[in-house]
């Protein structure tokens, strides 16, 4: 088989996980975020904190193995690895995103809780606004550019591949293929999937400076003005 056809084969299969575990980080990330940046401090904050550190800790192929013998071997409830449903894509995004899920959460914290002191906050709650609204529409939108560049480039990574995972869990994808590309020194699918690779770091970066613009009107063209 040509070699950019073989690749290109599998660039859907690593989108697919990419796409899935950014949502699935994103959707527990920034509420956990929020919360523990209004609940500095507490008992809370400390506990997730912990947990967070202890997680981190542990190797993602070792979740994996984790994951595998707790929800498929001892429950039955998903598929051990490959492709087919949507069930095959629970166990390598859960993995994929745990690590990722503590960054973006402490990351969140952090940027809220410096957010929440601010003058513009203050000035919200003296105008009679309610907690929510000030939490996701004042304080929340001024801290997504820091958040939007570490998912972009997070996504950047798992498009090139996430090696270990794919591997571990028969995920036929770009980074099983770049294993088995460099096991059988198959050296034109490697000459393929490097530039491949940083061809999808570029396109995130465009992508990022066009987010940038939208969620700030400060960093557009003449803005300044």
């Amino acid at each position: 088989m040509p070699a950019f056809g073989l690749v290109l084969s599998r660039v859907p299969n690593t989108l697919l996980l990419a796409l899935v575990t950014i949502v699935l980080s994103i959707s527990i990330a920034l509420p956990l975020g929020v919360l523990t940046a209004v609940k500095a401090d507490s008992w809370l904050d400390r506990a997730i904190f912990a947990v967070s550190m202890a997680l981190t800790s542990i190797p993602g192929f070792f979740i994996g193995i984790l994951l595998i013998f707790i929800f498929s071997l001892w429950l039955g409830l998903l598929p051990t690895g490959g492709t087919g449903t949507p069930l095959h894509v629970v166990l390598p995004a859960i993995t994929l995103s745990l690590h990722f899920t503590i960054l973006l959460t402490r990351l969140t914290r952090t940027e809220m809780g410096h957010a929440l002191k601010s003058d513009y906050v203050r000035t919200a709650y003296a105008k009679g606004l309610a907690g929510r609204t000030v939490f996701w529409r004042h304080a929340l939108k001024n801290v997504l550019i820091p958040l939007v560049t570490v998912i972009g480039l997070r996504l950047g990574g798992l498009l090139n591949g996430a090696v270990i995972v794919e591997t571990l869990f028969r995920w036929p994808g770009v980074g099983s293929l770049m294993i088995a590309a460099v096991a059988a020194r198959d050296y034109p699918i490697i000459q393929i999937i490097v530039p491949l690779g940083a061809f999808f770091f570029v396109v995130i970066n465009i992508l990022l400076d066009v987010i940038y613009a939208l969620i700030d009107p400060r960093l557009r063209a003449g803005g300044a003005r």
